[in-house]
C-alpha cells in the first residue's frame, strides 16, 4: 500500500515535469518564431532624446525597455548588445536588431520606416487640431497615420507599437524589430508586450512580418496593458 503510494506520487511528479518541460519548449519555439534572430547576436539600438543628443547620452527612462529586450534574446542564448545609433557600425547595422524609441528620438527606426513603411506618417498638433481639440502647439507630435487611418492621443491613452520587419521583407537573412511609443511609457510597453506577450503574436503572425498597436494608460505604469493589439500589418506594407 505504501509502495503503490510512493510509486504514484513519483509518476505524478514525473508527468508534471514532463508537463514543465513541454510547456517550457512551446513557449521558447513561439519566441524563436516572433523574434527570428538569425545569427549568435542582436543588436539593441538605443535612441539619443533630443535633450541628449549633444552629449549622445541614452536616457535612463528607457531602461525598461531594454532589460525587457536583453531578457528575450538572451533566453533564445543569443548575445545582446546595446549601441546608441548614432555609433551603430555597418556590422552591427547588417545584423538582427531591435531599434528601441520611434523615428524622432531613433535615425534607425526613422530610416527602416522610410524605407518599408511608405503609409505610415507621425500626426502633429496643427494637423491634430483640425481632427479633435488638442493645443495647437507647433512640432508636437500627437499621433500617427497608417494609409487612411489615423489614431491620436487622448489625455487618458496614448499607444505602443511593434514592428518586425523579417528577411523577406528586407531581402537579407536577418529580421529587424522596431518598438516605440508616443512617450518612454508607450516605449517601456511595446518592450513590455513583445516579451509578456509574444505568444499572442505568434498565434496571428508566427514567423512574419506584422505591424501591430497596443493601448497604453496614460495614468497607469506601463505594465498596466491589455493582451489584445489592434492589427495594423496590411495597412503598413501596402505600397
Amino acid at each position: 500500500m505504501l509502495l503503490s503510494g510512493i510509486i504514484s506520487s513519483l509518476i505524478a511528479v514525473g508527468l508534471l515535469e514532463l508537463y514543465i518541460l513541454i510547456k517550457k519548449q512551446f513557449r521558447l519555439k513561439s519566441l524563436k518564431s516572433v523574434l527570428s534572430i538569425h545569427s549568435d547576436s542582436c543588436s539593441i539600438v538605443a535612441p539619443i532624446h533630443k535633450q541628449e543628443k549633444t552629449r549622445g547620452l541614452i536616457h535612463h527612462r528607457d531602461a525598461y525597455a531594454f532589460g525587457h529586450l536583453f531578457e528575450l534574446v538572451n533566453r533564445l542564448s543569443k548575445e545582446a548588445n546595446l549601441i546608441p545609433f548614432h555609433k551603430i557600425s555597418e556590422t552591427a547595422e547588417a545584423g538582427d536588431m531591435m531599434a528601441v524609441g520611434g523615428p524622432m528620438s531613433n535615425e534607425i527606426t526613422e530610416i527602416y520606416i522610410k524605407k518599408y513603411l511608405p503609409t505610415f506618417a507621425l500626426i502633429y498638433a496643427n494637423e491634430a487640431n483640425e481632427m479633435k481639440n488638442v493645443p495647437n502647439t507647433s512640432g508636437y507630435v500627437t499621433g500617427f497615420r497608417i494609409g487612411d487611418e489615423s489614431f491620436l492621443t487622448t489625455d487618458e491613452d496614448e499607444f505602443g507599437i511593434l514592428i518586425k520587419l523579417t528577411d523577406k521583407v528586407l531581402d537579407q537573412n536577418r529580421s529587424v524589430h522596431l518598438l516605440f511609443g508616443y512617450t518612454a511609457r508607450g516605449t517601456a510597453a511595446s518592450a513590455y508586450y513583445l516579451w509578456k506577450h509574444f505568444k499572442q503574436i505568434c498565434k496571428e503572425f508566427r514567423n512574419e512580418k506584422y505591424f501591430i498597436t497596443i493601448n497604453v494608460p496614460r495614468n497607469e505604469g506601463y505594465k498596466v496593458i491589455s493582451k489584445s493589439f489592434i492589427n495594423h500589418t496590411k495597412a503598413a506594407f501596402t505600397n
